[in-house]
């Protein structure tokens, strides 16, 4: 997961979904764009839902056995993004 600098825009994409098919990352872990960076296989899922009425969105990494990696929780209230709760470590191995 990464956000650009200058903008703010966030990038969650993922690579390979199987250990045989990872290539890795030579570029390292680089502060000012990396929230979350690890070359392992698996998968990203996005849920959207509404908790006690209020919307969510969630971008979870999971590694190929589904486990929870990192993830990011958006709360909206009132069509504004009012809080982002992050799970998980920038360098930790990788649907609700």
């Amino acid at each position: 997961m990464s956000v650009a600098p200058k903008t703010g825009i966030r990038e969650y994409s993922c690579g390979a979904t199987t250990d045989q098919l990872a290539a890795g990352w030579s570029g390292g872990f680089i502060e000012e764009y990396h929230r979350y960076l690890n070359a392992i296989c698996g998968f990203l899922c996005v849920t959207v839902e509404r908790l006690d009425g209020i919307p969510n969105i969630v971008f979870s990494f999971r590694d190929v056995n589904g486990l929870l990696r990192y993830a990011d929780r958006y709360i909206v209230n009132d069509d504004r993004l009012v809080k982002v709760i992050r799970t998980g470590g920038k360098a930790v191995p990788i649907c609700p």
